[in-house]
């Protein structure tokens, strides 16, 4: 059965957001959620808020991932979706093939014609689609229908194919024993079937699998034991044939303790999880600590030899390189990778996690690169609508525009989460070290060339996020005045107050000034008496000011120093006497059982023992404060 654009009913046009290309020709696109849609069943679907691109096709043409919805105000609805990136068209497979998310797609040939494949979930079910024409139109492949009871697969990149003949590899586990139990399908035909049973991975503890590669390589993790607290060990085998396979532990970056000399990979723990392998099957990917008695994970690539049926030979193990910044339990993680692992991607935890995309071409891993792709694409001015690209879950090398091709997620200045599909040209490789630019009240992620020098002073630090740079900021001085681009070490005068970085003179240095009255003004430190002075940064709208302060007395309502006949005129224009009712500006002048609501003879007696006379300036002695 054939499922096309016409088997959807489009509520609202789809608008793909691509950003302009900047001189390196990079371009950053914004996959929208659904628009709202009726599927063939009559059914009503109104768009959520967030979705995320989790795999692109080996040539770097079709994005597939997963967008949420709501079939009505109080029931959420997962959408998958593929993209066609090259027609600019959304797919939804309708009916009970529908998928609720997609998680992998691969090319295979079928009689030496291309075609696409995506693995998902439909309806609960594990299910594989196809299409001929590049994603316009689909096939029913193979749901599965029965035999477990849950069924998860792996976080992207879950199907596989060298793309030479009809040969698809596939992932997924179920938890009907407890214990997960991994599967690989060895999916082939036209449609596309089941021919395979698995190469079951054997049962462990909290046993998965994030990868597969084209011909049948599979990574994941493997407790040793059901104890909480158990690491994770990297687990990696050769799936092929009819057989089970050959499955086992792999070494990661750790010493074991007390190893004066190790040899790697006999002195190496198993500690760590595989997330991803290329799709040749020559490149693992992983996390593992570093250093012995360390349970912080560090990113890195395994490379292997195939030796199938065998479980392929280890021969190398590098780590990832590295933002300067990153910190956490975790440096980073890597989701997935290219056809030849020469390129992978992931994310640095540098405070937050920030999708990076690695340049692993060189043979010398001394030579490898790290691009934050937040602050490349912030200093191309493309970011739109991301504060943060957080996630890269798959990279492809498109060798029609010889361009990287990136998809992942990141969250949107309304606070959801959107995909991101990224293109940068081979060309453009390596790109220019970003860092952060410090300008007065302000940074922002730039190019060294692109970031002014202020006040004669660096302003730009390489390989450096905002939150980290210690830029220059205002400098409030004793005085009233204010000194802005000043750095921290150097507000040292008598008095100076040093705002913090990135702070600017326009709103540094003010503060709430209670000038009497129970007024307040927004004045600058220095200006406003210490005393009246609430704070640098206190606001007038949430102070409660005194009736009298440095400036006055209570009763000195025109506040010019002395309490004289103007300030008995004011008096007596607010005096109510047994009347209830303060006038707005009055306050003060309820002076006696001050809140009475009554300005009385009592208040006239306690103005009269501050009366000072016409210009006599300073404080009668018997004025009751």
């Amino acid at each position: 059965m054939i499922f096309s654009r016409g088997g959807v009913c489009w509520m609202t046009a789809l608008t793909l957001l691509a950003l302009s290309a900047g001189a390196s020709g990079a371009t950053l696109t914004e996959i929208p959620t659904w628009s709202g849609y009726v599927d063939l069943n009559q059914t009503s679907h109104f768009v959520g808020q967030n979705a995320q691109a989790l795999a692109i096709s080996p040539d770097g043409k079709v994005i597939v991932g997963q967008s949420d919805g709501q079939v009505n105000e109080t029931n959420d609805y997962s959408i998958g979706f593929v993209w066609d990136e090259t027609n600019g068209v959304r797919l939804a497979i309708a009916g009970g093939w529908s998928l609720t998310t997609a998680l992998g797609v691969s090319t295979r040939k079928v009689n030496g014609t291309p075609e696409l494949v995506v693995q998902g979930l439909a309806s609960g079910y594990l299910a594989y689609i196809t299409s001929a024409d590049g994603g316009l139109t689909w096939e029913q492949g193979y749901r599965m229908m029965s035999g477990f009871a849950a069924v998860k697969t792996g976080a992207a990149n879950t199907v596989s194919s060298l793309g030479v003949d009809d040969l698809v590899y596939g992932i997924w586990w179920d938890d009907t024993a407890g214990d997960d139990g991994l599967k690989i399908d060895h999916m082939t035909g036209s449609p596309i079937t089941r021919v395979v049973d698995g190469k079951n991975v054997p049962n462990g503890y909290k046993t998965s699998v994030q990868s597969v590669s084209g011909n049948g390589i599979a990574v994941g993790r493997r407790k040793e034991s059901n104890q909480s607290e158990a690491p994770y060990s990297i687990y990696i085998g050769q799936a092929t044939g009819t057989g089970g396979g050959n499955w086992g532990y792999y070494a990661g970056l750790q010493p074991k303790p007390g190893v004066a000399n190790p040899q790697w990979p006999t002195d190496y723990t198993n500690i760590g999880e595989a997330w991803a392998i290329s799709i040749d099957g020559t490149q693992a990917f992983g996390v593992s600590p570093i250093a012995a008695d360390d349970n912080t994970l560090y990113p890195f690539r395994l490379t292997l030899t195939s030796n199938a049926p065998a479980k392929p030979n280890a021969v190398a193990i590098h780590p990832l390189p590295l933002y300067p910044d990153v910190a956490g339990s975790s440096r980073g993680y890597v989701y997935g990778a290219n056809y030849d692992g020469t390129w992978a991607v992931g994310h640095n935890n540098r405070g937050l996690e920030r999708a990076v995309l690695w340049d692993l071409r060189d043979a010398d891993p001394a030579n490898w690169k790290v691009y934050d792709l937040t602050a490349y694409f912030g200093a191309l001015g493309q970011l739109g609508n991301f504060v943060r690209l957080d996630r890269a879950y798959s990279v492809a090398v498109d060798t029609t525009s010889q361009e990287v091709v990136v998809a992942g997620r990141g969250g949107t200045v309304e606070g959801t989460v959107r995909a991101f599909v990224a293109r940068i040209p081979l060309s453009a490789f390596p790109l220019p070290d970003t860092g952060a630019c410090c300008m007065i009240g302000s940074c922002t992620s730039k190019f060294a060339a692109d970031c002014p020098n202020i006040e004669g002073q660096q302003s730009w630090t390489a390989n450096t996020l905002c939150i980290n740079a210690s830029c220059p900021g205002a400098c409030c001085h004793a005085d009233g005045t204010c000194s802005d681009f000043v750095a921290a070490d150097a507000c040292v005068g008598e008095g100076d107050i040093a705002r913090g970085a990135s702070t600017s003179c326009a709103t540094a240095c003010l503060g709430a000034c209670c000038n009497g009255q129970k007024t307040c003004l927004q004045e600058n430190y220095g200006v406003c008496p210490e005393a009246d002075f609430k704070g640098i940064g206190t606001d007038c709208a949430n102070e409660a000011c005194p009736c009298s302060s440095t400036y006055h007395v209570w009763a000195d309502r025109d506040m010019d120093g002395d309490v004289d006949q103007e300030d008995f005129g004011l008096f007596q224009e607010c005096f109510t006497g047994e009347a209830p009712g303060v006038a707005p500006g009055c306050e003060c002048f309820d002076h006696v059982n001050p809140g009475s609501g009554v300005i009385d003879e009592f208040d006239l007696n306690a103005f009269e023992d501050c009366a000072t006379g016409p210009a006599v300036v300073g404080v009668n002695p018997n004025c009751e404060p």
